[in-house]
């Protein structure tokens, strides 16, 4: 979740999975509000190799500080 203490509004949340199989996934976010969002994961179907997978996902989160 990018709960955090020191945010007063969230406007975006932009997700991007990075490294190794990152092209056989979609990553998506739900449940944004101003003070939070939760980011989810999935495979495509395209590789059965991503299964058990750590990979990086990046954030770009664009909010305003308390």
């Amino acid at each position: 979740d990018g709960r955090g203490g020191e945010v007063e509004n969230i406007f975006a949340v932009f997700p991007a999975a990075y490294g190794a199989y990152s092209n056989a996934v979609t990553v998506g976010i739900e449940k944004q509000s101003s003070a939070g969002f939760t980011v989810h994961v999935r495979g495509t179907g395209t590789s059965s190799g991503v299964a058990g997978q750590s990979m990086t996902i990046r954030l770009l989160v664009l909010y305003e500080k308390q």
